[in-house]
């Protein structure tokens, strides 16, 4: 009696996991701001997993054996664009087609070209913007859509309309959690408006030019790039030649990213005026949850502030 008993309990629960998982969408985002807007428009519905945590870069990563398993079971995979997770495309080759949803793909998406930077070349650098065209993101594009916060709004709608999709009794909840989302992001804006406006003509150095979408939307000076692999070391000539140009162009700040060391900066700036500031495009460090993108774009807004205010 009681084996059968211990039978039927589990041929109940046979009947009644496949409902249980259906609840809730398994999801797996490639980046933090990735996670953030599946966290801020999924909500309480899904389980959001991240596969790149702290300063892991998409742009130099090899998945481990449990995330490739991580991928296999989610129901989608969310990412910016394989142009940018380039570490993805293999492992997601075998996925049932839909699973993987590029965030690129959003209608209304602004995007701007890769600019053609080399080292101190960029004052009169230029890229030229399009809008979404329904086909994937061309490889000349500049993937780190993601910073323009207007990008991130069309980016959060987006999934919501793919998440009702597949979940239709979730509608409502997805919709209103992205228009909440999209709140949070405007008020961000105005507030970075207001902070970065009377510093639109300050020049300024990065270490990686990877912030074009957030100079373009709060009216920054285009910057300088020092390299364009920020893994090699420049040569004593480009070294001299940076030296040379940061004096002459009265640039007080200039920015790496939290994965790159700050030696070489440090050996390129060494006795000169300058200040070494940090910019964080995946938000290392914060608390992933409804606020963390529009306090990813505000921390940037304050180290450019705190670094051009100085006297």
């Amino acid at each position: 009696m009681k084996r059968l008993f211990s039978l039927a309990l589990l041929s109940f629960a046979l009947v009644i996991a496949p409902q249980v998982y259906a609840e809730r969408l398994r999801i797996v985002s490639s980046i933090a701001p990735v996670h953030a807007i599946v966290v801020a428009v999924g909500g309480d519905r899904v389980q959001a997993d991240l596969l790149l945590k702290g300063s892991a870069s998409p742009h130099h990563f090899s998945l481990k054996p449990s995330q490739a398993q991580l991928l296999q079971k989610a129901d989608f995979v969310v990412l910016v664009d394989f142009g940018l997770e380039s570490f993805l495309a293999k492992s997601l080759g075998s996925l049932t087609p839909g699973r993987a949803i590029e965030l690129s793909e959003a209608p209304n998406i602004q995007l701007w070209e890769t600019r053609e930077i080399g080292v101190l070349s960029s004052e009169h650098a230029e890229s030229h913007s399009h809008g979404h065209d329904h086909g994937n993101a061309s490889h000349h594009d500049d993937l780190h859509l993601w910073l323009d916060p207007m990008n991130a709004i069309e980016m959060a709608s987006y999934l919501a309309t793919v998440l009702s999709d597949a979940d239709p009794a979730g509608e409502a909840i997805y919709r209103e959690n992205a228009a909440l989302f999209r709140d949070r992001v405007e008020s961000a804006t105005k507030t970075i408006r207001r902070q970065l406006s009377p510093y639109s003509n300050r020049p300024y150095v990065v270490f990686h030019d990877a912030f074009q979408y957030f100079e373009k939307r709060f009216g920054l000076m285009s910057p300088a790039v020092l390299t364009l692999n920020p893994e090699m070391a420049p040569s004593a000539k480009v070294v001299s030649e940076i030296r040379e140009y940061l004096l002459s162009s009265g640039t007080q700040c200039v920015y790496r990213e939290p994965q790159f060391s700050p030696s070489i900066l440090r050996s390129m700036t060494e006795g000169l005026p300058i200040t070494i500031a940090e910019l964080d495009p995946l938000g290392e460090g914060m608390a992933i949850d409804a606020d963390y993108y529009p306090q990813i774009v505000l921390e940037m807004a304050q180290s450019f502030e705190s670094c051009f205010s100085q006297p």
